[in-house]
């Protein structure tokens, strides 16, 4: 199976069971900041696609709004200020990841934009009957 979409989920075959494990599972995501970026800017491209596929629009209100209020879900309504300064990475990671998408939307939008004006003929030039004919 190829992960493309970062919102891809798994499904259980049939007569699979599910069970529920004693104790926690300690999940760490990336390793490094390094790590946490390159994949941002991967899954913000992949994001982008997938919304420019279902014929989401992006606009500068956009990229202007969205970072910061997923900045303040991240950081405050969802408590990443407990988690200190790996939540305040976290919450601008996750502002910046944002950012990144709706530009890469954006200019989805714009090259098909180029691409349909490109496309077009131009109209004829309009020929003068009066004109004399250089050589």
């Amino acid at each position: 199976m190829e992960w493309y979409n970062p919102h891809d989920r798994l499904e259980m075959k049939g007569g699979s069971v599910v069970q529920h494990l004693k104790g926690d599972i300690l999940h760490y995501t990336y390793y490094s900041i390094d790590e946490h970026i390159r994949q941002g800017n991967k899954f913000s491209g992949i994001a982008a696609d997938a919304m420019f596929q279902k014929g989401v629009r992006s606009s500068w209100i956009k990229i202007c709004w969205n970072p910061f209020y997923a900045f303040v879900s991240c950081y405050i309504i969802k408590l990443g200020l407990l988690d200190g300064f790996y939540g305040y990475i976290i919450a601008k990671q996750t502002a910046y990841q944002t950012f990144l998408k709706y530009i890469k939307l954006m200019q989805l939008q714009r090259n098909i934009k180029k691409q349909v004006a490109s496309s077009i003929d131009p109209p004829p030039v309009p020929v003068n009957p009066h004109a004399k004919e250089r050589i």
